[in-house]
């Protein structure tokens, strides 16, 4: 290594220049990262949710994180990277959307089509869907459910049932196809301070060649204010075909089915 004090004084001058060279651009980026403000520096945040299902909020803050952001999900918690500013956004919008799931009162009319008030042979009135105690089957039925979870009507059946799945129900609802029973299946999910998204399922059966019969298994989505009846015979299933595609079939009932979503107090 050469001796300090044997260099040339242009040697000594470069040496000088150089190191000051690096110490201005360690001041320029230096002032460079200051220079960002403080509401667009990058930030990571775990944020641990309370009472809805992870994909859920995510599905519904994603529209709104900054493009140079990024969301993922571990367990129950949501790993957010993305600016100060847009984090602080996000944060306030899983507040309104990570709330205690609702309990709903969900009713199921399977003679919703028919006269509400028949006139009797003496001329007095009688309303055919305030009691099953009028027909031998069950036309009119509710169950208390939470929030997600999956009701099951059958018209044969006084008494429904929920799961907070729905498989068991898709296997139920085929059975009863096949054995010609009237059923379907419900979830009701708040959008709004007074809608609901309704998931129905039903079945459809289709006459096959040789006396034979095929059973499908048809769900489709509504959104609906509380404590309004939603015909099923004017909603549009739909289901896959074995090309990719989707084939959309209205379903007919005899007296027509309808749903009806109410919100349990508190």
């Amino acid at each position: 290594m050469p001796n300090p004090a044997r260099q040339t004084p242009r040697a000594r001058l470069l040496r000088q220049g150089t190191a000051l060279l690096c110490l201005l651009g360690l001041s320029f980026l230096a002032q460079a990262q200051n220079s960002v403000p403080a509401s667009q520096q990058a930030v990571i945040e775990i944020v641990r949710l309370q009472h809805r299902d992870p994909a859920v909020v995510r599905a519904a803050i994603e529209p709104h994180l900054d493009e140079r952001g990024a969301i993922s999900q571990i367990d129950h918690n949501l790993i957010i990277s993305t600016s100060r500013a847009n984090l602080d956004e996000l944060e306030a919008l899983i507040e309104q959307v990570d709330v205690p799931l609702k309990r709903f009162l969900i009713r199921v009319d399977f003679d919703y089509a028919t006269p509400r008030v028949q006139t009797q042979p003496d001329g007095g009135l009688i309303t055919t869907t305030s009691t099953q105690d009028l027909t031998p089957d069950n036309p009119v039925q509710s169950i208390v459910v939470n929030e997600g979870e999956y009701a099951y009507f059958s018209r044969s059946e006084s008494t429904p049932r929920m799961n907070p799945v729905f498989s068991p129900w898709g296997l139920r609802l085929e059975q009863d196809a096949a054995e010609s029973r009237q059923s379907v299946a419900v979830r009701a999910q708040m959008t709004g301070q007074d809608r609901v998204n309704v998931e129905l399922a039903t079945t459809s059966t289709e006459a096959l060649p040789g006396d034979q019969t095929q059973s499908q298994v048809l769900q489709t989505t509504s959104e609906l204010a509380l404590n309004q009846w939603l015909p099923l015979n004017t909603a549009r299933f739909r289901y896959p075909q074995p090309d990719n595609g989707l084939q959309v079939v209205t379903t007919q009932y005899e007296g027509g089915i309808a749903v009806r979503v109410e919100i349990m107090p508190d």
